[in-house]
């Protein structure tokens, strides 16, 4: 009975590592089949991206400067110094001229969000929504913004700045174009992205019935 009893202890512990290495070798070919269709989808998806972009050569909608005109631009201090709290005010009419590009010539874009910044040493001062529109393959439209400042405040060293520059005949501003748009392919549309431009411009102040113009510009796109 002894004997018998230690074979059948010895027989259970040889079928236990038995299946745990069963079950081991499941889970190894589980995970290296699960990766291997990882591997091919991953594959399969760049090998069509790659097709797509060899066949539409997508690019970005582009935005250029193309002039910009100030017919009003003060600079308002305020009536009574003595007080803290009190702030200079700024009142501004830049209209600028943005060439919208569409480069491609197989997608068209729909442009649904236009905005436009004007800024005077970082401070924002006004802002305009240009209306949304569809540019077709390899369009090319005129964009016109106007944005107006009425009574900001602005602190006083940006005050005292841009007074000094309109002595000296040239203001610097900064303009920014962010615009939401999406991609149209025959029936397919994409799904919507920013695009945004900054420029930094370099402007005549308006003097009597002479109005600001553009002298230079430098501008760069982040997506």
């Amino acid at each position: 009975m002894k004997n018998g009893g230690i074979v059948q202890a010895s027989l259970v512990k040889d079928k236990k590592p038995r299946r745990v290495r069963c079950g081991r070798s499941c889970c190894v070919f589980f995970c290296q089949f699960v990766c291997l269709l990882l591997v091919i989808f991953f594959l399969a998806v760049g090998i069509a991206a790659l097709i797509i972009w060899l066949v539409l050569h997508p690019h970005s909608p582009q935005f250029t400067l193309e002039s910009a005109q100030i017919p009003t631009l003060q600079v308002i201090q305020p009536a009574t110094q003595n007080q803290a709290s009190a702030a200079a005010t700024v009142n501004a009419d830049v209209i600028l001229s943005v060439q919208a590009t569409n480069p491609n010539r197989k997608i068209s874009i729909y442009y649904e969000v236009i905005t436009v910044y004007i800024s005077i040493s970082a401070t924002q001062i006004g802002k305009t929504q240009v209306p949304a529109f569809f540019a077709g393959h390899q369009n090319i439209t005129l964009l016109v913004a106007e944005v107006k400042a009425q009574s900001v405040p602005v602190q006083s060293s940006v005050s005292t700045l841009l007074q000094s520059q309109i002595s000296q005949n040239h203001i610097s501003l900064q303009a920014r174009v962010d615009v939401k748009a999406k991609l149209k392919i025959g029936r397919y549309e994409s799904f919507s992205f920013w695009v945004h431009t900054r420029c930094t411009l370099v402007v005549t102040p308006p003097s009597g019935n002479i109005t600001g113009h553009l002298q230079s510009h430098s501008c760069h796109m982040v997506l």
